[in-house]
């Protein structure tokens, strides 16, 4: 399974946070009708011990453009 022609599919970095999360607000939209997740919700989420987000982070890109992000967390004792 890959990501669909022309698409890029790489690790994120801390860069890409602010498209992340507009694209994440914009899919919160159309589901429930209004932004749901915050800009600081990712950042924290990506500061977290333990969180690389080179190895825990992901966006696909179409023509240099973030279309999808999306990490995994892990709580300890989980």
């Amino acid at each position: 399974m890959g990501v669909p022609g022309g698409h890029v599919l790489r690790a994120a970095t801390h860069a890409d946070v602010d498209a992340v999360c507009a694209v994440a607000r914009a899919a919160d939209t159309e589901d429930i009708g209004r932004p749901w997740l915050m800009l600081t919700d990712i950042a924290r989420a990506w500061q977290l011990p333990g969180f690389d987000v080179r190895r825990d982070a992901w966006v696909v890109e179409d023509a240099g453009t973030v279309v999808a992000g999306a990490w995994l967390v892990i709580q300890p004792g989980a």
